[in-house]
Order: C-alpha cells, then structure tokens, then sequence
C-alpha cells in the first residue's frame, strides 16, 4: 500500500474521503458540518440551493444541522403547476401555502426553513412566465440548446406561435393577472418569500430562459421601472402592497406550521375542501390564534377558467367580511385595502361587494386571488 510522506519525512494521514467515489452523497459532509458548527458563520444566514448539475436533488434531505435553509423547489414547481390551471395540485398547492410541512415537518424544521420562490437568476423571469410556453434562447448563439426545457409556464393565449408580447386586451389582462396571482402565493405563504428582481414590475427578456452570458439589457434592471410605484400596469404597486400587508399581519408568518386551531379549508361551501385531482380551487381561513393577534382572514385562489360563487365561513356575531384585494380587479382596486387610493374611490370599491358580503357570499372570478378579511361591525 502507498505511503505518502511529507517534507520533514512525516507520514501523511489518509484522507477517509479519498476512498469514497467521486459523486457519493455524502450523509455527513464535512465542509458544510464545519460551516453548520463555525461560531461565527452557524449564526448567519444558510440557505442552500439544494441539487446540482450532477443530478443529486436534495430538496427536504439537505443536510441542514439545525441551522439551514433550502431554496424550496417543490414549491416553485407546484405553484406555478397550479396557478396556471395543471390539474393533480390542489393538495400540494395546499402544503406550499403551510410552509411545507411535508417536506420539512419529519426532520424538526419550521417554515422559515423554506425559502419560497417562483422564478430565481436561472429560467423565467414573471413575466416571460406567463408570456412564453417555450425558451427562446436563440440569442445565446447556442441554435437554442441551452437553458431548461421544462418551465412549466403558460402563455395565457394557446400555442407558442402565441409566445412573447400580444395586442390582445383578453390576453394582456389575464397575464396582469396571473403575475399578481403568483405574488398572491409567495406572500400568503408560510415560509420565507424570494423574488427576483426586476420581476416587480415585469421584467421580461424576451423568453431567454438562459442569460449567463449577456452583458445587456437583458439582465440590465430597469432603474426607470424599479423606481416608479406605478410601473408594469401598477404591478410594482400590488408587489409592494403585498410585501406591507405580509409585514403587518403574523397570520402569514407562523412560526410553526399551521393546524387545524389556525387553519381551516374551504371549497365553493365552507369547511369542504374539494381535494380532487381536478379541483382548481382552494380556499381557507387563517390566523395566528394568539390574544395579541387575533385577526383572521380568508384566502381563496380559483385556477379554474370559470368563476366560482362561493359561501363564506360563518363568523361571530359583530365581526363582517371585509375585501382587502382581489386580482381580478384592475389597478388600484386590485388591492382595496391601500393608503393610495381616497376614500371616496375606496367606498365606492367596497359598495360594489358589500351586498355579497353581506349574503356570506363572493364571486371569485377565473384564475384570480381574493383575500378577505374580519372585522368588527361599526355599528355594534
């Protein structure tokens, strides 16, 4: 058997690592057991992107020490599924929106152990999401090769011969739409929301799916876009409202997974969940439970491509539904509940529901996000 000796005549150990063959998981791997128990660098942020180009996909098994994160893929995979209207979804779309207790749950991690994200620096960005059905990396010099063929995204319009920007109002309003239909799942997720930038007020580049190699605009943020609050149709507004209204209310940042004490589901009538691989609507109601946040809300999204009358759950007496957003409506109105809007044009808004509320009932128009809120009757 070799030996190895150092300068001084030394033998040098073997390194146990030697004997294992290149590309072996490792259960135990040493550098990311040394960063997990580093004094300093265990204290810091840990997130890990959890598979690589050699195939290993580690999503829910990386080993984390206590102190990991993980990029959560399988909630980028099954929100855009749903959201663009796959069927066979309902019942992981319902898992993504606790925090994914089923990828998470079994090895004693919470839900701010998953980083949830939509689209990242590889792929899609929102908007080619819902403007592309296929790549269109030809700019790459690559005869369109390259980049990921499995995007799971919807052009909003039929073929690819429908790809990229349209004249159509129908199309056009329906892509506005399923953008904020996507921030609607990030930020009513439980879990640790990701955007990428650019994406808040629509960036696109042009369907390239692959743009490592551009010095350009098409990676060139928009500083134009990015400061201007109303930018892409007002998307840049909806996104900041979102991140405000998450910031604000503790239901959507648990820090365990929800049960059923905070988080009942719903279907088109209250308490009956509709968990068939057909189903394209989901709804619930939540809240943090606490004496010190006791506001509760109700969340339906409808991926279907007809709209949904549904019952609302019962409350006590002295408590009404109230609308806070709803992406079928058209910017300002898409979020109600905002310092922007006056309030004239807010009670103009609210007068247009408050009939179906009143009757514990809401149109939940296609492919759309409706958030609702309790609160206290004003003349009790």
């Amino acid at each position: 058997e070799e030996v190895l000796y150092d300068q001084d005549g030394n033998p040098i150990p073997k390194n146990p690592l030697q004997k294992i063959p290149i590309g072996t998981n490792l259960e135990d791997p040493p550098v990311l057991r040394a960063i997990s128990n580093d004094p300093i660098l265990r204290n810091v942020k840990l997130i890990a992107e959890a598979w690589d180009a050699g195939g290993l996909y580690q999503v829910g098994t990386f080993p984390h020490y206590g102190v990991w994160a993980e990029w959560n893929g399988k909630f980028r995979d099954d929100v855009r599924n749903f959201i663009k209207g796959s069927d066979g979804f309902v019942g992981t779309m319902a898992s993504r929106l606790c925090g994914s207790p089923d990828i998470y749950h079994a090895s004693g991690r919470k839900p701010k152990n998953s980083i949830n994200f939509v689209t990242c620096h590889d792929g899609f960005t929102l908007r080619d999401l819902v403007s592309y059905n296929e790549k269109n990396n030809f700019f790459n010099g690559e005869d369109n090769n390259d980049g990921e063929n499995h995007n799971i995204s919807w052009n909003c319009a039929g073929g690819p011969e429908a790809d990229g920007p349209s004249t159509n109002k129908h199309v056009i309003a329906l892509r506005e739409r399923q953008m904020r239909n996507f921030f609607c799942a990030l930020f009513l997720s439980q879990g640790v929301p990701m955007i990428t930038m650019g994406d808040e007020y629509g960036h696109t580049k042009n369907g390239n799916n692959n743009t490592y190699c551009h010095d350009n605009y098409l990676n060139y943020i928009d500083w134009d876009q990015a400061l201007d609050p109303l930018s892409g149709d007002g998307l840049k507004r909806f996104c900041s409202e979102m991140a405000q209204f998450r910031a604000q209310h503790g239901a959507f940042r648990l820090p365990d997974f929800p049960t059923d004490a905070n988080c009942q589901w719903h279907g088109i009538k209250p308490h009956e969940p509709d968990w068939d691989e057909t189903s394209r609507f989901i709804a619930y109601t939540i809240s943090a439970n606490t004496p010190e946040d006791p506001e509760k809300f109700y969340v339906a999204f409808n991926a279907n491509y007809e709209s949904a009358l549904v019952t609302l759950p019962e409350l006590p007496r002295g408590l009404h539904w109230k609308c806070v957003l709803d992406t079928s409506l058209e910017t300002p109105f898409d979020f109600i509940n905002a310092d922007d809007i006056s309030d004239q044009d807010k009670f103009t808004a609210e007068a247009l529901v408050r009939p179906q509320l009143r009757a514990n009932r809401f149109t939940i128009l296609d492919r759309s996000c409706v958030v609702l809120k309790a609160e206290i009757d004003e003349d009790e």
